[in-house]
Parts: structure tokens; C-alpha cells; sequence
């Protein structure tokens, strides 16, 4: 495991994280302006470029798609905020860039050209959603590559959404970015809410890219920052928590010590990779934002990810850290597939005779429409016609 250092910039990557478009002003949520201290924005004013996850839709007020959870939207105005602030790309590849369908996808790309922001991992179709970014950094030509969990609003075909993962396309999209690039950053958005380690998937599909070809994966959607590994000096970051995003009051972040950080690719001149550097950052009052100051806040900070990385180096640990996640999340999981209503599945913990579980036949029956690639192809096509 290689340990965080704190050292100064130069032709270097800022990667912010998650910003939630629900989160900054809007006409539906008017709130004050993001505040970001001096220590950040002295950090960001002296990064190559720096490069956000755009959590959500930049459209006037409209009806959103169906599903599941809030909807994430603010004015296209903001668009200009994020440029003034020095964001030079972002990556539309989540959860969220699809809220509100085909014209809330074309207003949030037509915002982000005339704020002269890059953006990838999303497009009018399949082709357009899985190209990659070449920027100059430094004098280095960085290829950037911008990828989804599978969830709502994939591409396919002529159908626009974002670059939801298969393995072809991440293989050709990587590769096309390794053969004109320097260096070449995935940004991909997968892992389980608040888990600091990754789920095996994650860290094989995450493998898999560096495989490809990639110097750099760093997986957003966490909501906090997790454990790193950089086999042959490039990093693996499993979660970087949020830039900018109204989860402050999280049991889970109120007991970390480095809930979110920003972090700084250092291009390795002689060798492919980065040097990966940490900078913890904190929420103050309101949406403000600043780097957790120096002393032993930050040494703590650094410290816990640490920590969390050596977790990850050792396979035993992590595999028991894994099936205490399994445990703790799995009841919940189950009694949501049994149709248990929030205050059942209430009753269920506290009292077990009321928990409400999957017999074990319609177990087998779910296991296989979940498994098997045919029946879920057609399950998805058809949930999507709903």
C-alpha cells in the first residue's frame, strides 16, 4: 500500500467529486450562493484542471422520469458558475443525469458548451455517451473516460442516456483514449452508498479498467471517501465522497474523520500512473466548503484512508469486512424484494417474528430472474416500457 502524501501542484488533475444539481440554487430551492474557502479555491485556481461528477440536470422547471428517489435539478445559469469556479469537465455517467429524460439531458449539454465545460460519460446516443475527453494537462495529452453503474436512463443504440458499464464498450473506450493519450482516467460511478470498501464486483470491474488500459480509476456515487490502492502507481480510489451535496448530516459521515477529499493525479513522467495526493475537505455552515486545516484534523484525516487501504490490502479483512456489510444491509434488501412497508420492515428489526422474508422457493425463482442474463434483458425492457 502506498501512503497519501501532501505534496504541491503542477500540470496536476483535480478530481472534486460528487455535485448534486439539487443542491446548489435553484428557482425550486433557492438557497445561498456555494461558498468554497480560500485553501480550496487557491488549490483548484492552481490545478491543470479540475474535473467534477454533475450529480443531475441543469433544465428549467419540468416533469421528471419515473423512479425511484428525488430527482436532482437546478437552473442551466449554474452552468456558469461551475466554469467561473474553474471546472474545465465533468462526467454525466450517473444515476441522476437522466431525471429528466431526453430534454433534460439536451439543456444540461447545451449549458455546459456555452459555459465552455467539457463533459462526457452521456450523450444523444450510445456512441456519443462512451466518448472519451483528450485534453491538454501540462503539455500531456489526458484521455478521460466517463462510466455508470447500470441504473436508469442507459444508452443504447440511438437512444441517449449515459455510458452504462459493458464491458466492449469500457474496453473500446479505454483503449481508443490509451492509443492518442498520454494518460487515461476513468471515472466511474458504482459502489454501495456510505460503504468505504469496495464490493468484490466493484473492485474486479475496477481491475478491469486498469487491464484496459487506464492509469487512474476513481469511483464516485459513495457519498464518502474510501480506501485506495495504486498497483504499479496507479490508483484505484473506491469512493471520494461529495463536493457538493446535502448529506452532511449522515450518521456515517458524522463519524468519519475524512468524510470527503479531493483528489490530485500527479502525472508520473517517467512511468504510466499518478501520484495520487489527498486533500481532505470539510463542511462548514450552509454549503460552504474548505480543506480540513493543517494539524491533527488533517493527519487524522489522512490517517483513516490509510487505514482503510491496508483493510483493503488484506484479503481476509476485507472478505470479513464484506459479509458484515452483507449482513447489516441484506434484511432490508430482502424485506423491499418481500414488499415489507418501511414501518414492517421497522417491526422487523426490533421485533423478529414480525420480519417479513423471502420463502426460500420464490428465493431460487429470484435468484435465477436476476441471474440470468436472458431473463433480465427482457425484464429490464419491459420495466422500462412502464
Amino acid at each position: 500500500m502506498h501512503g497519501l502524501s501532501s505534496t504541491g501542484l503542477g500540470g496536476s488533475v483535480l478530481v472534486l467529486g460528487d455535485i448534486y444539481a439539487a443542491s446548489l440554487r435553484s428557482d425550486e430551492r433557492p438557497k445561498g450562493a456555494v461558498r468554497l474557502g480560500d485553501g480550496l479555491l487557491s488549490l483548484m485556481r492552481n490545478a491543470g484542471l479540475c474535473v467534477a461528477n454533475l450529480e443531475g440536470v441543469l433544465c428549467g422547471p419540468a416533469e421528471p422520469i419515473k423512479k425511484p428517489g428525488l430527482p436532482s435539478r437546478c437552473s442551466p445559469e449554474i452552468a456558469e458558475t461551475l466554469g467561473s469556479a474553474g471546472i474545465g469537465l465533468v462526467s454525466l455517467a450517473n444515476n441522476h443525469a437522466f431525471d429528466y429524460g431526453e430534454d433534460g439531458l439536451v439543456s444540461t449539454i447545451r449549458a455546459l458548451r456555452r459555459a465552455r465545460i467539457q463533459h462526457i460519460g452521456a450523450g444523444l446516443n450510445e456512441e456519443e455517451a462512451w466518448r472519451f475527453a483528450d485534453l491538454n494537462v501540462g503539455g500531456r495529452r489526458i484521455g478521460f473516460v466517463g462510466v455508470s453503474h447500470n441504473e436508469f436512463g442507459v444508452a443504447g443504440g440511438a437512444k441517449p442516456g449515459v455510458a452504462g458499464f459493458d464491458e466492449l464498450n469500457a474496453l473500446r473506450a479505454v483503449q481508443a483514449a490509451k492509443a492518442v493519450c498520454d494518460k487515461v482516467v476513468v471515472l466511474y460511478h458504482g459502489g454501495i452508498e456510505y460503504s468505504r470498501l469496495p464490493s468484490p464486483r466493484l473492485r474486479r470491474r475496477c481491475w478491469f479498467f486498469l487491464e484496459s488500459g487506464a492509469d487512474a480509476v476513481i469511483c464516485q456515487h459513495s457519498h464518502i471517501a474510501g480506501a485506495i490502492e495504486t498497483p504499479e502507481g496507479r490508483p484505484l480510489i473506491y469512493g471520494q465522497g461529495d463536493f457538493i451535496a446535502d448529506t452532511a448530516g449522515r450518521p456515517e459521515l458524522m463519524a468519519a474523520k475524512c468524510s470527503a477529499a479531493v483528489f490530485e493525479l500527479r502525472p508520473n513522467p517517467s512511468t504510466h500512473g499518478f501520484e495520487v495526493v489527498a486533500h481532505p475537505i470539510v463542511s462548514g455552515q450552509g454549503m460552504s466548503r474548505d480543506l480540513v486545516p493543517t494539524g491533527d484534523a488533517y493527519d487524522s484525516a489522512l490517517n483513516e484512508l490509510n487505514l482503510l487501504s491496508a483493510t483493503l490490502a488484506d484479503s481476509e479483512r476485507w472478505m470479513r469486512e464484506w459479509q458484515a456489510e452483507l449482513d447489516d444491509r441484506g434484511p432490508q434488501l430482502e424485506a423491499n424484494l418481500a414488499q415489507a412497508g418501511k414501518l414492517h420492515r421497522r417491526l422487523g428489526e426490533w421485533i423478529p417474528s414480525f420480519a417479513k422474508r423471502v420463502s426460500p422457493k420464490r428465493r431460487r425463482i429470484i435468484e435465477n430472474l436476476i441471474r440470468c442474463e436472458t431473463h433480465r434483458e427482457i425484464l429490464v425492457a419491459r420495466l422500462e416500457e412502464e
